[in-house]
């Protein structure tokens, strides 16, 4: 859970089988043809000889290689491709942070839906992790080019190190950025970021923080420890998701988690984010904890562990970097300590608040109204961005119903469509609609979520 910028493992690489067997062109999906294996084990080869265990993804079958001669079978596996090699490599070496072998350009899956959010996170904060390769014009070898430092290029002693200097990378090691959503984060894990504000509308930032491993004790027992911190009376209620604003690490809304201590004069928000409802509570409550910390300047007698102490206090100091550099920016005004509940006293009034996703939205929207945000200009019409349209977002604002099965989606204003294709298609010589998209229907509960929809029944988000 310590702050790191690069917590990536050196000693695995997953290669493309596709990639590395055709590079000078690469192939269509629905190419059969049998692929070159002797460049395949030329790579496995090498990279094995460069001390890396390999994980080799293709759609054939490619099993058998671990019975040769050349291969190290210890070091070896295979993972058949369902969705595509190039994208399942690059999933495969999010979940293990490793190299990656492939042709495929890495930042196009920055952005792409069919991975997770922390996937494509993790290929925004790794391209280095990608490895390029080429043959040699004249024996043929296979060369790979590596942009992180090669396992083979450092002693055992040298790794050692450098993982004790991962290990204790601490907050002053992250790049500080405002992201696109307009929240500050920094580049460290666990994901964490702060709200911009103005000074007429809350007096404290609210901190958010990415659900991460679940079963890290920090986060289990994340619940327990803002109670132990900060509140106690009223039992907890059923807190509800937020859905109406920009999660801070996609441009997408995410499902959050926001939780709030009432009770007091200037009352503590903090937000957690992630797939799973639970994740997400035990986040918010994390960061809620943090939060309060982070408002201290005394060190917070934590209760844990000597490791949790130190990545809770990392954590904690984390936060108070974010909030220094968005008052730097005049975003958050001075935090006075009074300003937040005092720790739990036998009489203490404050508790945990029910928060709608209404009433969360309401106040995140006018926060994001701060003059340093960058907005949009200009609203783009789908035809102005013809070309560039995949993985934009778009808003129906006119009903528009198709036949079940016709290929079209039924629409009502207000919901969101992804755009899967970059281009328009022309209409045909009697249709009343301008154009059409292919897209994935967000808010769809039944009926088909993939389908065409015209063009002038919905703009940019």
């Amino acid at each position: 859970m310590r702050g790191r910028q690069h917590d990536v493992d050196k000693t695995i690489c997953v290669v493309d089988a596709e990639s590395v067997s055709d590079i000078d062109g690469g192939r269509a999906v629905t190419d059969s043809r049998p692929l070159n294996v002797g460049r395949i084990l030329q790579a496995i080869q090498k990279l094995q000889a460069e001390g890396l265990k390999i994980i080799l993804v293709s759609r054939q079958d490619m099993s058998t290689l671990m019975h040769d001669s050349s291969v190290d079978a210890s070091g070896f596996l295979y993972i058949k491709s369902l969705n595509g090699p190039a994208i399942d490599t690059v999933r495969i070496a999010a979940d293990y942070r490793c190299f990656f072998v492939t042709s495929a350009d890495a930042a196009a899956f920055e952005s792409d839906w069919r991975l997770p959010q922390k996937h494509q996170m993790w290929v925004y904060q790794n391209h280095n992790m990608q490895v390029r390769f080429e043959f040699e014009p004249h024996s043929r070898e296979f060369v790979p080019v590596f942009s992180a430092s090669s396992p083979s290029q450092a002693s055992p002693e040298k790794i050692e190190e450098c993982h004790q200097q991962t290990e204790l990378l601490g907050p002053e090691h992250g790049v500080l950025e405002t992201l696109p959503s307009g929240w500050i984060s920094d580049s460290l894990e666990p994901l964490m970021a702060v709200l911009p504000c103005r000074e007429d509308v809350a007096l404290q930032p609210v901190l958010a923080m990415q659900a991460q491993d679940e079963k890290d004790p920090i986060v289990q027992h994340a619940v327990s420890l803002s109670q132990t911190h900060i509140y106690s009376g009223t039992e907890e209620s059923d807190l509800q998701d937020w859905r109406k604003i920009k999660g801070p690490w996609s441009h997408e809304h995410i499902s959050s988690h926001v939780v709030r201590v009432a009770g007091t004069r200037n009352p503590l928000w903090a937000v957690g984010a992630g797939s799973r409802k639970l994740a997400r509570k035990r986040a918010a409550h994390l960061a809620l904890v943090v939060a309060y910390h982070a408002s201290k300047s005394a060190t917070a007698a934590w209760n844990v562990g000597p490791k949790d102490c130190q990545d809770l206090n990392c954590m904690v100091a984390r936060a108070r970097r974010l909030m220094a550099h968005a008052r730097s920016l005049g975003v958050f005004p001075s935090i006075q300590e009074d300003s937040f509940p005092a720790p739990q006293t036998s009489n203490q009034c404050s508790s945990l608040a029910e928060i709608t996703a209404d009433e969360f939205a309401g106040k995140a929207t006018r926060w994001l109204e701060d003059p340093g945000v960058e907005h949009e200009a200009v609203q783009l019409s789908l035809e102005e961005m013809d070309g560039k349209l995949k993985g934009r977002r778009v808003v129906v604002t006119k009903a528009y119903f198709g036949e079940t099965g016709s290929g079209y989606l039924n629409l009502q204003p207000g919901d969101q469509v992804e755009v899967m294709y970059a281009t328009i298609e022309a209409p045909g010589p009697d249709d009343r609609h301008s154009g059409y998209v292919y897209g994935q229907l967000l808010s769809a509960t039944s009926g088909d979520t993939l389908g065409w929809l015209p063009t002038d029944v919905v703009r940019f988000e």
